[in-house]
């Protein structure tokens, strides 16, 4: 929540690996950068987490709507949906 107070910041690295955050979470995380209508560089690192296909759907969709990023390196694990390997993004 403290990313929703820096609104000015054009370029961002969060690292949030190996946290176990669950859907809840990335959604949180979502709606944060969703606040940061400013940034244009965005590298995200969410590898060791639990978000599921839930959560890694909410981070895209709140990503949707950040208009300004021009450069996005996004980190996510491999997801698994009813023991099949669905999507990885790297």
């Amino acid at each position: 929540m403290s990313l929703e107070k820096c609104q000015n910041i054009t370029s961002l690295n969060l690292n949030l690996e190996g946290n176990n955050f669950g859907a809840d979470e990335a959604k949180n995380i979502g709606m944060s950068l969703e606040k940061c209508q400013n940034i244009t560089s965005l590298n995200l690192y969410l590898m060791g987490n639990n978000f599921g296909a839930d959560g890694a759907k909410n981070i895209g969709m709140s990503l949707e709507k950040c208009q300004n990023i021009t450069s996005l390196s996004l980190y996510l694990c491999e997801i698994e949906t009813q023991n099949k390997w669905v999507w990885r993004i790297n």
